[in-house]
């Protein structure tokens, strides 16, 4: 679920919990687009494609991962761990490790939240999509709806 300019403290993490954000929010992530995983799919190994957004503009894409993980997923290991961190009421793990990439506009996929040699348990990623630009634009978000609920694509385009 794409949740439009709204990183903030008390907004909900994952489509099937209540556990939220707090602060202090990292202050280029505050109220910055981010998508709601479900922690369900913290477990999830496959697909390699796990997880798609459209963008019509260059971005840098924001990865929060379980401060728990020990070995990055191999999707992740090319991006640029931050000193940053984003924290959240998660009470498996309160502390999200932030990692970003910047990607041209077209396609994002992100992989599963674990390699199938990873352990398993820890909590699911939380993405942040910030435009990569010098100036703050409007942007609007469209997602497809769509009555299967694995249907993990979504459109970010800005006006």
């Amino acid at each position: 679920m794409v949740v439009s300019n709204d990183l903030q403290s008390s907004r909900t993490v994952y489509t099937d919990r209540t556990y939220v954000f707090k602060n202090p929010i990292p202050s280029h992530l505050y109220k910055q687009t981010y998508i709601r995983t479900a922690q369900a799919d913290k477990d999830t190994t496959t697909p390699a494609s796990f997880l798609s957004f459209d963008v019509n503009q260059n971005v840098v894409v924001w990865v929060g991962i379980d401060q728990r993980i020990t070995t990055l997923p191999s999707w992740l290991k090319s991006w640029t761990k931050s000193s940053q961190q984003l924290k959240t009421t998660d009470p498996g793990s309160a502390m999200r490790i932030l990692y970003s990439k910047k990607f041209v506009k077209g396609k994002v996929t992100l992989g599963s939240n674990r390699d199938s040699s990873m352990p398993k348990g820890n909590s699911m990623y939380t993405v942040v999509i910030l435009p990569d630009v010098t100036r703050v634009e409007n942007w609007n978000i469209y997602a497809g709806i769509s009555a299967d609920p694995k249907d993990r694509h979504v459109s970010l385009l800005r006006e």
